[in-house]
């Protein structure tokens, strides 16, 4: 039976959704992919994970328990100073499937058909169906990453997904002065906690993402509030190097891997730089990225429609906020990275009949995944001071 034979060679089918060249023409594709920056060059070990929960300690505030003394009359009331804390993260759940009828099956293969033909029609009616089920996942991981905050849909007890790059990055602060989101409703006050951690104590300073803003288009500044002097100053406040001793005990050397921008983000860029000199250079004309203070500026489609800043009591886009114009997001691996749980990773179910539709068959697909912030002293905003 046509239909048997086909559930058998689904349920063999492994989660991998490449597979031979077939001449359809994707017009969903798009543009640009964030986890190219995120996950490119990472070891399995470092993205995926088990266990119940994402947990991490971090060191927010030294206590120096040394002094200087005279030998001659040293005495000392010792201290135990507690200087780390946890943040927690919990892991998102995503679940998708592919369906197929009975009689797409039969009439795809006909029973007379000889094995070679029975067989690449299967493997042509899998391609078409896997085909939307990986454009599918990467369109959802991609809005994932650039979802408006939501304190509610992220961090509250009933949170159902994963937390986004600007819940991470963000212009807007506290009244402790940490950043925080401003939430899909408009308010800058829902995020009490974010993986855990109070956003509303200000021993928790140090847990914040780095801003500048800028204030020209184009041109060079003495003061350097220039686009491009921002983009450099940036780079700059965001280079970490290793302990002189003792390297183990702190962060390794970091420096942002990327900057992501919009469309007219980008625009904004090659025009300052045209603006700064007096000839055309390779920078502006060459095909390939972009780079300013040795980090590359990326296009994030993602970007142009993005609608996370403060538009009053809502949220608008670059165009759209109380303070028009591009913003550029500096994002760090080290800073920022997806998290799957091992396993999990569009790990497929045996194919089952929908007991609802009688003539359907269902498999199911599953994806447990977060994003994780280790480090947002690494992640860093540029974002204009007046409208532009």
């Amino acid at each position: 039976m046509a239909i048997a034979d086909f559930n058998a060679l689904m349920a063999l089918e492994g989660p991998t959704l490449l597979g031979d060249t077939r001449d359809i023409v994707n017009y969903v594709q798009r543009k640009t992919w964030t986890p190219s920056f995120l996950v490119a060059g990472r070891d399995d070990e470092e993205i995926f994970k088990a266990g119940p929960t994402l947990q991490d300690h971090i060191y927010l505030d030294k206590v120096d328990v040394g002094e200087w003394y005279d030998p001659n009359g040293l005495e000392r009331n010792e201290t135990n100073p507690q200087t780390t804390v946890q943040v927690t993260a919990n892991w998102r759940y995503y679940i998708t499937s592919l369906t197929w009828q009975r009689q797409e099956v039969e009439h795809a293969a006909p029973s007379n058909a000889g094995d070679s033909y029975i067989t690449h029609q299967y493997k042509d009616l899998i391609f078409s169906k896997k085909q939307n089920l990986g454009q599918a996942l990467c369109d959802t991981l991609e809005t994932s990453y650039w979802r408006v905050p939501s304190y509610a849909d992220m961090e509250g007890s009933n949170a159902v997904v994963p937390y986004s790059i600007p819940t991470f990055i963000c212009e807007a602060t506290n009244s402790t002065g940490i950043g925080v989101p401003t939430d899909a409703d408009g308010a800058q006050t829902d995020w009490a906690t974010m993986q855990g951690l109070s956003l509303t104590t200000s021993a928790n300073l140090a847990f914040d993402n780095k801003r500048l803003t800028y204030d020209a288009t184009g041109g060079v500044a003495a003061d350097g509030d220039d686009l491009i002097g921002a983009l450099k100053r940036m780079r700059r406040q965001l280079k970490y190097q290793a302990l002189p001793k003792d390297p183990e005990y702190g962060n390794k050397a970091s420096t942002p891997n990327a900057c992501l921008a919009s469309d007219i983000g980008m625009t904004y860029i090659e025009g300052g730089l045209r603006a700064g000199q007096d000839t055309w250079g390779a920078k502006e004309l060459d095909d390939g990225d972009l780079m300013i203070g040795g980090v590359r500026m990326h296009y994030i489609e993602e970007l142009d429609t993005l609608a996370v800043y403060d538009a009053g009591s809502s949220l608008g886009t670059e165009a759209s906020a109380t303070v028009t114009g591009p913003r550029y997001y500096f994002v760090s691996q080290e800073g920022l990275c997806p998290k799957f749980f091992e396993g999990m990773f569009l790990e497929s179910d045996e194919p089952m009949k929908d007991v609802r539709q009688p003539l359907n068959y269902v498999q199911h697909y599953h994806l447990w995944a977060q994003l994780w912030c280790r480090n947002r002293r690494f992640l860093g905003i540029v974002s204009p001071n007046q409208s532009l």
